[in-house]
């Protein structure tokens, strides 16, 4: 049996992510990031074609990276969470 070998990474080009590679990373449905597409929010999206949205890598790490500049960082966040010993 052949292993499954991903795309080839490209010098100069940007490595773009399916909707289920996204919602994989984040943790969430892929109907979540249907919904944040039509919505407006979310990491930013880009069309190969009528029914294929991609997400640069690059463009979903800075919106993972805003999220936890608007909420706090994930220790503030865990901190602010932890019951007092």
């Amino acid at each position: 049996m052949k292993a499954k070998v991903g795309p080839a990474v490209i010098a100069g080009l940007p490595r773009l992510l399916t909707t289920v590679q996204v919602a994989e990373a984040l943790g969430v449905d892929s109907s979540t990031l249907s919904r944040w597409r039509s919505r407006g929010v979310g990491p930013r999206v880009y069309w190969l074609g009528k029914a294929s949205p991609r997400y640069r890598e690059q463009d979903v790490l800075e919106w993972v990276d805003a999220q936890y500049a608007r909420r706090g960082t994930p220790r503030d966040v865990l901190t602010r969470h932890q019951s007092p010993a």
